[in-house]
């Protein structure tokens, strides 16, 4: 497929009986992935795509265990969940794509806010490095090899299936609320989390604890360091202008808001357990505020 412009995709969709057309230079969801009584052909080794290729189908090569090459051209400004599921491909994105980058051996967007993607042949540990906020689907599933896994504070979201079938998996690190993971997790699905020792960010044990899924982890150990700020997230009406967090620090800290309009009661403490009043200014304009406060 090289020098060419794909003008309509067109074909059934099997195991259904669809017959489906896509937009121009769209790889369909499920393109490569043959499904045969039940039994999925993987013997596709390398891909040449076009350069005019704007997006690549959700489980576009779901399953293809051989493929060890393909390239994602500059154009490419989409790439559904689970494109890659099953594989041990590394791919090569070109330089100039605005979109995507390979970082930290995972394929991420290019801002590294988002992992869609781990090769099911990485090994050893993996660190989801700060300022990543979601996890794509079955973006870490099959990755049997990887024993201990270290999630950010910054994570809000992790797909469904994320760490499906992460057999392997021995430690779990998670530096956030349990929540992120919703009340019945289903990003676990094959683990045998029984195995797995958890350690979760300091003063949160009780809380973990409280939550049916995380008990039938092996251990959870709390950190010995860090800060606990309760709650994490204040909303202000128009007749309530101040609210107060909890601090529970192991150490000295320090509180930093950078707007004007919203104003701390304290900003530093000895550790131990303190209180702090957040206290805000009417909002004269017809647009919501937000802000955040830096605990350290």
């Amino acid at each position: 497929l090289q020098d060419v412009q794909i003008k309509e995709c067109r074909g059934s969709f099997k195991p259904f009986n669809d017959t489906l057309t896509f937009a121009a230079n769209e790889l369909p969801p499920a393109s490569f992935t043959k499904f045969v009584s039940q039994r999925i052909d993987t013997v596709l080794t390398e891909v040449i795509l076009p350069v005019s290729l704007t997006s690549i189908g959700q489980s576009a090569f779901i399953h293809c265990s051989m493929l060890q090459k393909i390239h994602i051209s500059s154009l490419v400004s989409a790439i559904g969940d689970a494109a890659f599921y099953g594989t041990r491909v590394v791919p090569e994105i070109d330089p100039l794509n605005e979109y995507f980058t390979m970082a930290e051996g995972m394929l991420m967007d290019k801002s590294k806010t988002r992992v869609l993607y781990c090769p099911v042949s990485r090994r050893g540990g993996v660190v989801v490095p700060e300022g990543v906020t979601e996890i794509k689907p079955m973006a870490f599933s099959g990755c049997d090899s990887i024993d201990a896994l270290v999630l950010p504070s910054t994570l809000a979201v992790a797909g469904y299936n994320a760490f499906e079938k992460c057999t392997g998996l021995v430690a779990l690190e998670l530096n956030t609320q349990p929540d992120v993971f919703g009340n019945y997790p289903s990003q676990f699905g094959g683990v045998t989390v029984s195995k797995i020792h958890l350690t979760v960010p300091y003063g949160m044990r009780t809380l973990y604890n409280s939550k049916a899924f995380w008990k039938g982890f092996s251990t959870i150990t709390e950190r010995t360091d860090g800060i606990l700020v309760q709650p994490s997230d204040l909303k202000f009406t128009y007749e309530i202008s101040g609210k107060s967090l909890v601090i529970n620090a192991s150490a000295p800290w320090s509180a930093l808001a950078g707007q004007s309009w919203l104003k701390l009661s304290k900003t530093s403490g000895m550790g131990g357990n303190d209180t702090v009043r957040v206290e805000v200014e009417q909002n004269t304009g017809r647009t919501a505020r937000s802000e955040t406060v830096y605990f350290s």
